[in-house]
């Protein structure tokens, strides 16, 4: 599934249901945010998606947009590469390189960011194993993108609404004993998204959300609109 969200409203900007996260599908759902759906993008928040396709695809269709890579996911990766195990002949050094990327990754400017940076860097030497280095390499290669939201006031930092549109979609597939095609699990995605497009916010730590569905917080009047009969139709 491939999702973009507005990070404001939290109304769904677009979503699709492709066979992998591959080049070709992913260009195919950014162009049309851009060209079929016009959307006024003014910042743009991503995962790192699968390997550099997505990132590459982003610059590339939107190469005037702030894009910020998601701070949280880039800790996930680290925490998954770099083992935590106290027997591994590397346990010290590991403590240490997970919790100096973190401080550089949850900073709160970018001279600490920058500051801790350049002091990781400049022991790198002292970082053996394969994993380590791998690490500081994808560190150094996207510090400008984990970066960028200290330049842009309304660029977040994270895609953590985005990850909790997805739980929620999470929690309604664990009661779903699979598809019998992919056609029909196009057709819930589709349905699925028009319900949540609809539903009010109930317990938002935002109090101004409450009450509100992403819509209207969007500026679409929804009063008296059956969202149920209006995609049976369509």
């Amino acid at each position: 599934m491939l999702l973009a969200v507005d990070q404001l409203t939290q109304d769904l900007v677009h979503i699709d249901l492709v066979d992998r996260e591959n080049e070709e599908d992913c260009c195919r759902f950014l162009l049309t945010v851009r060209d079929e759906m016009n959307y006024p993008i003014r910042t743009l928040v991503s995962d790192l998606g699968k390997g550099k396709v997505l990132i590459e695809l982003v610059e590339k269709i939107f190469p005037d947009i702030p894009h910020q890579t998601c701070v949280v996911h880039f800790s996930r990766y680290v925490d998954m590469t770099v083992p935590k195990s106290k027997k591994s002949p590397y346990y010290t050094q590991n403590q240490f390189l997970r919790q100096t990327i973190k401080e550089i990754l949850f900073s709160d400017s970018f001279h600490d960011a920058d500051e801790i940076f350049l002091r990781l860097f400049s022991i790198q030497q002292h970082f053996h194993a394969s994993y380590q280095r791998r690490i500081l390499k994808s560190l150094k290669k996207h510090f400008r993108l984990l970066t960028a939201h200290f330049f842009h006031p309304d660029l977040p930092r994270d895609n953590n609404i985005t990850e909790n549109i997805v739980k929620k979609l999470n929690r309604k597939l664990k009661l779903i004993d699979g598809f019998k095609n992919k056609q029909n699990a196009y057709y819930f995605l589709k349905l699925w998204a028009a319900y949540y497009r609809f539903e009010p916010f109930t317990s938002s730590k935002h109090s101004y959300r409450n009450g509100k569905s992403p819509l209207n917080l969007a500026q679409v009047q929804t009063l008296n609109f059956d969202w149920l009969t209006s995609c049976l139709r369509s």
